[in-house]
């Protein structure tokens, strides 16, 4: 049924006049000279996924053609792709094996007729555009006229069912060369001789490869006879300069719009493409042509330098994987490369050959390794211990085989945060890769993207191109076995695609870091490959290789060449390393070559971790207290808990400065070289450490002469292996350093003043004294603080108090003070006399008149006195008459608390007149003087003579 296009031009005017009569003459058409054998914007692009085939074999009218419909009557369709190019083909072909000619050729021969005769070139946007390489024309727009001219065929070889020749992709380290070589068979199945001139016409010119005629260039081919052609594709990559990578084909655009106003530079393969060109010089008039392509990639060699990697010392800390091999490093600028690396902790390596049978071998599909970074534990990374928007997890992923491109499967992770147990509903998540259309052409765009959803809903937000990056830092992605992708955990999405309106929340809600994940490698929604499930907290990943040296957002990605590093940091004392080993580190080398090293692109580097539990079970001084100006020793009581591990250990011992080191002591016979050294205040002790041995190392110091108050020290133990116990690995003494005993100087002795000065020496460091003076049988006490600035010299410590001491015996002490040590030693006890006489006492009875005939005499006590010598006069007589003398002893007589002497002589008087005196005594001042005579009265009658 022939279809024709009009001009709507040409239909509006049809519709216009209802009664003219049209007649449709093929040779009244013309084509539109600017879309003449333009390619159309949605046509896809090679080389084929499988097969070694360079899809498409040939371009075919399939723009927007009108056909039957099937199944719709009379009912016409517009379809445009492959469904319309095919029949066109197709019929082609049918046309090709009616003719008695080409009846009996086979389908293979009938395929290399139409794509040797295909003799036109496609074009892109116009007629006068670039020319559209093999990769996306084939062999070029189909002639039908050129197939039925023609009875010589070329094709590949090997594969005569391609035709095409595909050289597959030759990774050449940057200052090597490499190359292929393939043939292409020449049939000629006529009767005649035919002569051609062999040449390369190419499309797409890559930098740093070419192909090349090895055979002769001028061929004839005998009749009904074969002639093969000999080709190599070279591949030549110089160490720096030329850029591997240019953008060789320029009828495909640099960058592909993702929305109206949103691009990117594309993922692209920098190939070389051709067809090779065999014109006739006799014996037929068709050219013939044959589609080549090749793909040159400056392919890294790189590798960890060691594939264990041994950690020491405490179960946190950092470590650096040193790099080897051969990386690629050729410029900066479009085109150029610098291979790198992303760096994991290594969750789990899923068996090989697991893939879902019904999906055949598909070593692409199968999952290999699995690795999980996060910038949790980055300043910015959380808030609060929550994830926030600058919360990143990347998984990286490693298959058996490389694909094509991402977007020919799908990789899964399903999400359980919090680790609750998976239920897929609305408490799970999955992030997975999609298609983005390219906006103008609508159709998938070389961009492949990551779009995490809820478990029950159908879809999810756009979030991150697959490998984060932007496509202008070459990663790789098409033919290749490795990826990384990012997930923000605590970023605000819209989640439920379903509901109206605007429901955000983040997929780890406020207090989850733990979750489990699993990974799956999906086609068409079919899983093909499933991981377990694994498990990670963010919080303590254990191996952390987001470096504090990166940007906080940056995925965890390092140059990948010689002598550089990827380093990390972890945290093992949690890990339960007494049953298992330590996790790894995944290292994903994106532009390594396939199966370099040993490896297919995707390294876990093994952590040796020696396990061991030593402990400082003591750390004490003696003595205790210290003393101003003595030895102090400090020992640390070692101990190995772990049987069967001996190692080299080291005591790392901080001094303050109130102590001088003065030597070492290590007991207990170690084996090997034992030694402690002495820097700046800081003693390192190395030994070796025996298996449930207990070592001791006594470090001497002494104490500063100065110094009083809190001596501190710590002690740290570490070791050549992990300590899978570090919280006995270090500990802290506290020893107190007293302040001194000052010595009492003055006064001692016999003193003849009663105001006296009080001197001892200084004790350093103290900062008040306290005075106490005690004396006449603790009749007398005095205490008062001084503040040493304003007491002490450089010949020790005077202070006047202003006392007024009485004649008699006195002790005295002092006792120093600061804040830091607090009171110190008291002085010895000092003893001095005062050398005066005693005081006169104050008589208080009797006096004046009593009727008592037998009276009490009291008076005040006079301090220091220990004797008192009583008198009794009768001077009721002129010339008076002694009535009583006696010495009494203080002791006997005094009480000290009420300050009262009381004599009662028992005297038995007669009325009259009387006086009486007291005088006081005692061993240092010797008399005291009599008081004024107190006189009194016994009023009764005079005795009868």
């Amino acid at each position: 049924m022939p279809c024709l296009s009009i001009l709507q031009v040409t239909r509006n005017f049809i519709l216009a006049n209802p009664g003219a009569r049209v007649t449709f003459n093929p040779a009244l058409s013309v084509a539109e000279p600017t879309l003449t054998n333009t390619i159309s914007t949605f046509s896809s692009r090679g080389p084929a996924i499988h097969g070694q085939g360079i899809k498409p074999d040939v371009s075919a009218p399939g723009d927007l053609i009108f056909s039957v419909a099937s199944g719709r009557g009379s009912d016409s369709q517009a379809l445009g792709g492959t469904s319309m190019a095919a029949p066109h083909v197709a019929g082609f072909a049918a046309l090709l094996l009616s003719n008695p000619r080409y009846a009996a050729w086979t389908p293979s021969q009938i395929k290399a007729l139409i794509m040797n005769t295909a003799n036109h070139d496609v074009f892109f946007e116009s007629a006068t555009g670039p020319r559209v390489p093999p990769n996306r024309a084939g062999s070029g727009r189909i002639n039908v006229v050129n197939a039925f001219s023609n009875s010589v065929i070329a094709y590949n070889r090997f594969r005569p069912d391609l035709v095409s020749v595909n050289f597959g992709n030759l990774w050449v380290a940057p200052g090597s060369t490499g190359s292929s070589t393939r043939e292409v068979r020449v049939q000629n199945r006529s009767n005649v001789p035919v002569t051609y001139d062999l040449a390369i016409d190419t499309y797409t010119d890559n930098n740093v490869s070419a192909f090349a005629i090895t055979s002769p260039t001028t061929i004839t081919v005998p009749p009904f006879g074969m002639v093969d052609i000999t080709l190599a594709f070279d591949v030549n990559i110089p160490v720096s300069g030329t850029p591997p990578a240019n953008f060789a084909d320029a009828s495909m655009p640099q960058t592909q719009f993702l929305t109206a106003t949103f691009s990117l530079p594309r993922h692209y393969i920098s190939a070389e493409m051709a067809n090779l060109v065999l014109t006739p010089t006799s014996g037929s008039t068709v050219p013939l042509r044959v589609p080549l392509y090749g793909h040159a990639r400056a392919a890294s060699l790189s590798r960890a330098e060691s594939s264990l990697l041994t950690l020491y010392g405490a179960a946190t800390g950092a470590a650096a994987i040193e790099l080897d091999g051969t990386g690629v490093n050729t410029g900066t600028g479009a085109g150029h490369i610098t291979s790198f690396v992303t760096a994991f902790r290594h969750m789990g390596t899923d068996d090989l050959g697991d893939t879902d049978p019904e999906y055949g071998i598909a070593p692409e599909y199968d999952l290999v390794h699995v690795g999980v970074a996060t910038n949790f534990n980055r300043v910015g990374g959380n808030t609060g211990g929550n994830a926030n928007a600058n919360t990143r997890l990347w998984f990286g992923l490693s298959t058996q085989g490389s694909w094509a491109t991402v977007n020919e499967l799908t990789f899964r992770v399903w999400v359980d945060p919090g680790a609750n147990g998976f239920t897929f509903d609305s408490q799970d998540f999955s992030i997975r890769t999609v298609q983005v259309a390219d906006f103008n052409s609508r159709a998938a765009s070389d961009i492949p993207y990551v779009s995490p959803r809820r478990a029950d809903m159908p879809s999810g937000p756009i979030t991150d191109p697959v490998n984060v990056f932007s496509p202008a830092l070459n990663t790789y992605l098409h033919e290749n076995n490795v990826l990384f992708l990012q997930l923000r955990p605590g970023a605000l999405y819209d989640y439920d695609t379903i509901t109206p309106g605007n429901q955000f929340q983040a997929m780890f809600p406020a207090g989850v870091t733990k979750f489990r994940f699993f990974v799956v490698a999906e086609y068409f929604g079919e899983a093909v490959d499933t991981t377990p499930i694994y498990e990670f907290d963010m919080a303590q990943p254990f191996i952390d290789t987001h470096y504090p040296s990166l940007p906080l957002t940056t995925p965890p990605a390092w140059v990948d060449l010689p002598e550089l590093s990827v380093p990390f940091s972890y945290d093992l004392r949690d890990y339960p390393l007494q049953s298992i080993n330590a996790p790894g580190v995944l290292l994903l080398h994106h532009h390594n070559a396939p199966g370099s090293g040993g490896f297919n692109r995707s390294e876990v580097v093994l952590l040796d971790v020696n396990k061991a539990n030593l402990g400082i079970t003591n750390f004490f001084a003696t003595p205790d207290p210290a003393v101003a100006g003595s030895p102090l020793d400090l020992t640390a009581q070692l101990y190995n808990f772990t049987d069967g591990i001996t190692t080299p250990a080291t005591l790392t011992v901080t001094l303050p400065s109130s102590v001088v080191y003065t030597g070492y002591t290590i007991t207990e016979g170690t084996p090997g070289a034992s030694s402690c050294a002495h820097a700046a205040g800081t003693i390192t002790c190395n030994y070796v450490h025996q298996p449930l041995e207990m070592v001791d190392v006594v470090i001497n110091t002494t104490v500063s002469s100065s110094f009083s108050g809190t001596i501190t020290a710590s002690a740290t133990l570490t070791s050549a292996v992990v300590e899978i116990v570090p919280a006995n690995n270090s500990a802290t003494l506290n020893v107190s350093a007293p302040l001194g005993q000052p010595r009492a100087i003055a006064p001692m002795g016999a003193v003849a003043s009663p105001t006296a000065v009080f001197q001892w020496t200084h004790v350093p460091g103290s900062t008040w004294y306290l005075l106490w003076v005690s004396g006449l049988n603790s009749e007398f006490t005095y205490s008062q603080w001084f503040e040493a600035n304003g007491i002490c010299g450089v010949g020790g410590c005077s202070v006047n108090p202003g006392l007024n001491l009485l004649s008699g015996t006195y002790s005295w002490w002092v006792q120093p003070w600061n804040e830091e040590a607090l009171l110190g030693a008291l002085s010895d006890e000092a003893v001095f006399s005062v050398n005066v006489a005693p005081g006169t006492i104050v008589p208080t009875a009797p006096i004046g008149g009593t009727l008592d005939i037998s009276p009490a005499f009291t008076w005040e006590l006079v301090p220091g006195v220990t004797w008192y010598h009583l008198w009794i006069s009768d001077v009721t007589l002129p010339t008076g008459l002694q009535v009583h003398e006696r010495w009494y002893a203080a002791a006997d007589i005094c009480d000290f608390d009420a300050d009262v002497c009381s004599v009662e002589p028992l005297l038995a008087l007669s009325g009259g007149a009387y006086k009486w005196w007291v005088r006081t005594w005692n061993a240092e001042g010797g008399y005291g003087a009599w008081n004024t005579p107190t006189s009194f009265t016994v009023d009764i009658a005079p005795a009868v003579p």
